[in-house]
């Protein structure tokens, strides 16, 4: 898949309409708690000197297009200041479901860690499965 079908589909970015624009940051933005605060246990990894990072590489850069780096991974296009904190999304999704959708182009061997990553997650929480067509 190219990066210009990815964006067609795809998106990291805080949109203009006022009502998606309510879902998107209701739903699709990736939170961190403040510095005077402990640090999430969920995607934050603390080091020494006080330095927290975060597993998930949150804030994104900001770059004006979608790029595949040499691992086949797909950074999506976040042009404006907030848009780094957006998780990607598919807004038709979005817009039925209203729920938080991480929606991502998965491909070569990201695939398989992907899918067996939510495989074998657990019994915690349960997991449901649909299958969208799209």
């Amino acid at each position: 898949m190219s990066p210009i079908e990815m964006d067609s589909v795809i998106s990291a970015e805080i949109p203009s309409d006022p009502v998606d624009t309510t879902l998107v940051q209701e739903f699709m933005v990736h939170h961190h708690p403040p510095s005077h605060k402990p640090a999430s246990k969920y995607c934050q990894k603390e080091h020494p000197g006080g330095k927290c990072t975060c597993c998930f590489h949150y804030p994104h850069p900001l770059q004006s297009v979608t790029i595949i780096d040499k691992e086949g991974s797909a950074h999506y296009h976040c042009r404006k200041d907030g848009d780094q904190w957006v998780v990607p999304y598919c807004l038709p999704l979005l817009r039925k479901f209203k729920c938080h959708l991480n929606f991502e182009v998965v491909n070569s061997s990201h695939l398989f860690q992907y899918l067996f990553k939510y495989i074998y997650k657990g019994t915690k929480y349960p997991v449901k499965t649909h299958l969208l067509t799209y």
